[in-house]
């Protein structure tokens, strides 16, 4: 029993020494699991990473043979399936990118440099980045980033494009040129060379005359025709495919047809074209006035190319006529100027502040300023304007054309006083100067002189409304009167009427002049008895009327007495004749004023 018991310390040892190598290996497996895992773990997200990007990915080794590569690199190059990872596949290779991409792998691990490059095949343009990769045991393989950048290719040159387009829009618009005829031979090359074309033209339309006129060609175009015979019109009617933006009013495009319709296209210059052609219809307000085309690209005409000839022409065919209005409004301006400056009335014109800009030939005379002594003087210093009768005041048109932003005219009582103190009696309007945005810069004052004019009018009102013998009011002016005077705060109106007995036997027995005499001599001694308010009118030939407003009957009798008493002692006889006298009174507003005339008649 001796030797079991010696063992057994042994024993235990031996166990203890078992179990803990098996805690070990146990412990040692977990790791190696716990490492497995994360291995296969990071080992996922690099893949997730590498083909969740469009970019295609690789690595080979020193021998080309594929060690990795991502979803991208498979499905746009080389639809390897996975079994092919280790394995070179040269003929995929060649197809994809015509053996370049061997080529260059061989090179960056030969060199062990980066290289980077673009490559283009069917189309399609790649940006490749390739560099060395250091692999184990000192081995050196390849890493490949590829990059398809066809859309941003495109987009750069969409974008040159449009540079080159602009610079060409902007050479158009700020270049000086001679003549429209220079401008539109610029653009048409530049749109040439712009569209890749090698012919085209440029035709001005009228849709009112249906007619085109030829402005603009390229030598192309009427390469082989004869230019003394070239027309310059052409009728909708005449001309061929061209014609059809027109008729249409939509561009017209021909790729790879125009052969087989070459002798529709009727193009300026007789000539036919070959190739590929482009018209395209220019409208300004909804109304075409032009048409351009170009023929001979080797590419596809487009819609772009649509765009860019329209913006370009567009702009240049604004420019030519905003150039020729601005020709056109600077000859109207000239002539306008000149008008001002001969016409007879007298023309001042002032800005916004009211200083003289210019003063004509008339407005120097009537003013007595000289227009370069005027010029930027306020114009009420020269301008200087008063009402006729002094107790009143004169509304100043110019005033009131700035305030109101309208013409005014001025009224017929203004009086304009010279720097010599003569005096003119006006008539004149001011208007509101407007520029192209309708705002108001200046106001033009147009006024003449009508002293005698005035002096005129006078007269004629004078003779309208009075008898010319007597001097008296005439019936016109009486007439008028009883319907302004028929008031009730006029109450009570009297009428006298008187008429001369015996006139005419004067005038056959005296004559005319002697009986004329007598008449004037009525007339005096009415307006020494009558009131100043009373109205005194010679009614016909030998018949006179008084009108007495606010005036009773009995207050008219004692008129018509006096007139009688004057009538004898100033001693004028008729042959037979005397004056009788009538009077009446209206007293009540529903009484007729003219019943009460014939009443004083009667």
């Amino acid at each position: 029993m001796e030797p079991a018991a010696a063992d057994s310390p042994l024993i235990v040892g031996l166990v203890i020494a078992v179990v803990t190598l098996l805690l070990l290996f146990v412990q040692t497996k977990k790791k190696l699991t716990d490492n497995n895992a994360e291995t296969k773990s990071i080992k996922n997200i690099c893949d997730v990473f590498m083909n969740g990007h469009e970019t295609a990915i690789y690595l080979k080794d020193e021998d080309l043979n594929y060690v990795f590569l991502n979803k991208a690199a498979e499905s746009h190059f080389l639809k390897l399936v996975p079994e092919r990872i280790n394995q070179i596949d040269p003929s995929l290779e060649a197809e994809a990118f015509e053996s370049s991409i061997l080529v260059t792998d061989r090179q960056v691990i030969e060199t062990k440099k980066t290289i980077e490059y673009e490559e283009k095949h069917k189309n399609r343009i790649f940006k490749v980045k390739k560099f060395p990769v250091e692999l184990e045991n000192d081995r050196i393989g390849v890493g490949a980033f590829i990059r398809e950048i066809t859309d941003e290719e495109k987009l750069i040159k969409k974008q040159e494009r449009v540079l080159f387009r602009n610079k060409i829009l902007v050479n158009v618009l700020s270049k000086k040129f001679r003549n429209d005829q220079k401008q539109l031979d610029y653009v048409l090359h530049e749109v040439l060379k712009l569209t890749d074309s090698n012919s085209g033209f440029i035709c001005f339309y009228d849709e009112k005359k249906r007619q085109f006129t030829l402005k603009a060609w390229s030598k192309g175009l009427i390469k082989g025709a004869d230019m003394m015979r070239l027309k310059q019109s052409y009728q909708l009617e005449e001309v061929g495919l061209w014609g059809d933006a027109v008729r249409q009013r939509k561009p017209v495009i021909l790729n790879n047809q125009v052969d087989k319709l070459a002798s529709e296209c009727g193009l300026p210059g007789g000539s036919t074209i070959t190739g590929n052609f482009i018209a395209v219809p220019i409208f300004i307000d909804e109304k075409i006035t032009a048409v351009v085309g170009f023929a001979g690209k080797v590419d596809v005409y487009g819609d772009n190319d649509v765009y860019e000839i329209t913006v370009l022409m567009n702009g240049v065919l604004t420019n030519v006529e905003r150039r020729n209005i601005q020709n056109k409004l600077f000859a109207e301006r000239s002539k306008y100027f000149q008008t001002l400056i001969s016409i007879g009335d007298g023309v001042m014109v002032v800005d916004p502040q009211g200083k003289i800009e210019m003063l004509n030939k008339v407005a120097q005379q009537l003013t007595g300023w000289t227009n370069e002594e005027a010029k930027g003087r306020h114009y009420r210093e020269v301008f200087v304007l008063s009402h006729e009768d002094s107790r009143q005041e004169i509304a100043d048109p110019i005033v009131a054309a700035m305030a109101t932003d309208q013409t005014q005219e001025l009224k017929n009582h203004a009086v304009l006083t010279a720097k010599d103190g003569s005096v003119f009696h006006l008539e004149d309007s001011a208007a509101p100067i407007k520029n192209e945005k309708g705002e108001t810069v200046g106001i033009v004052l147009v006024f003449r002189d009508v002293s005698e004019k005035k002096e005129q009018r006078k007269e004629i009102e004078y003779l309208s409304f009075h008898d010319a013998l007597t001097g008296l009011y005439n019936r016109r002016f009486l007439e008028e009167e009883l319907l302004r005077l028929d008031t009730e705060r006029n109450l009570p109106i009297s009428i006298i009427m008187g008429d001369v007995n015996g006139l005419k036997l004067t005038n056959d027995i005296f004559g005319h002049a002697h009986g004329d005499v007598f008449l004037k001599k009525i007339a005096d001694v009415m307006r020494r008895v009558c009131r100043s308010d009373d109205i005194i009118a010679r009614w016909g030939g030998d018949e006179f009327v008084i009108l007495l407003p606010k005036t009773t009957i009995e207050q008219a009798k004692q008129i018509k007495k006096r007139i009688k008493t004057e009538f004898a002692q100033d001693g004028v006889k008729l042959i037979r004749g005397n004056i009788s006298l009538g009077c009446a009174a209206k007293t009540v507003m529903n009484q007729s004023i003219m019943e009460c005339l014939e009443f004083a008649e009667e």
